[in-house]
């Protein structure tokens, strides 16, 4: 399942995901990769989320929720 929302995303955008442990021998060993996926038009970015914010973007198919808060994205 993919979580995503906020401003100017689509969410109907399908994206494909898999497990990272599924992905781990295309990620660089050393460093800090960062996985996403790209199109013509966007980027789209993983980003691991608390539980609590976790938890109520699953129960409500977006993001958001007294945990959340937009100024915290990177």
């Amino acid at each position: 399942m993919c979580v995503y929302g906020g401003a100017g995303m689509d969410s109907d955008l399908p994206l494909p995901v898999e497990p990272l442990h599924e992905q781990a021998d295309r990620l660089p060993a050393d460093g800090r990769p960062i996985v996403a996926q790209f199109d013509a038009d966007s980027i789209v970015v993983y980003q691991a989320y608390a539980k609590p914010i976790a938890t109520w973007a699953v129960a409500h198919q977006r993001l958001g929720g007294p945990a959340f808060s937009q100024s915290r994205m990177t």
